[in-house]
């Protein structure tokens, strides 16, 4: 590796986007991205990461990549499908690069995105004798494992946070069920 220091007097692009974030599984996750130059050069954008590498369908930016004198724009696709889904956040990283003298200077922002699995749909809760028969539709993504049921007793006003998964402790829900196959629908509490 070889480092060269040159001064200079001009500073590099600033990038801004998004910050990090989420999209359930075969949602079309869209955001713009925009790099300034404060020195008014020319200014590009390109991206890479977890997104841009996967072997079905792949994110990828629209210019790419994204050029502009003093400022450049370019958006950020992907067509998330439940291949995608995991722990872990993805990585996308967005390096904009100016076309200043003596040297090009870069900067970079970085977005997590978290791809989450689709709800189950369609629950429904039927009251029988002294329990209550819960039923569901599979959710949209073969590879599902299985579902968590909970209980809570009184009422419960919890609306989820925008990337917020699972059933928090602090919402006063309790496991009581972890069925292992995904192919059954139904539960009864009793």
């Amino acid at each position: 590796m070889q480092i060269e220091i040159v001064a200079c007097d001009h500073d590099p692009p600033e990038v801004y986007t998004i910050d990090d974030t989420c999209v359930v599984a075969g949602d079309f996750l869209q955001f713009d991205v925009f790099a300034v130059d404060p020195d008014g050069t020319n200014v590009s954008i390109t991206a890479f990461g977890g997104p841009f590498e996967q072997s079905e369908n792949p994110a990828y930016i629209e210019p790419d990549p994204g050029v502009g004198f003093d400022t450049a724009q370019t958006t950020f696709n992907w067509p998330t499908n439940c291949s995608h889904v995991r722990f872990e956040p993805f990585t996308a990283i967005f390096k904009a690069t100016d076309n200043g003298l003596p040297v090009n200077l870069v900067n970079f922002k970085t977005v997590f995105i978290k791809v989450i699995a689709p709800p189950p749909q369609n629950l429904q809760a039927e009251a029988l004798g002294n329990g209550i028969n819960l039923t569901w539709e599979k959710g949209d993504c073969d590879n599902l494992v299985g579902y968590k049921i909970y209980r809570r007793s009184g009422e419960s006003n919890w609306e989820p946070d925008y990337c917020e998964t699972g059933v928090p402790p602090y919402t006063g829900f309790q496991l009581i069920q972890t069925i292992e196959d995904p192919d059954v629908f139904s539960f009864r509490d009793d």
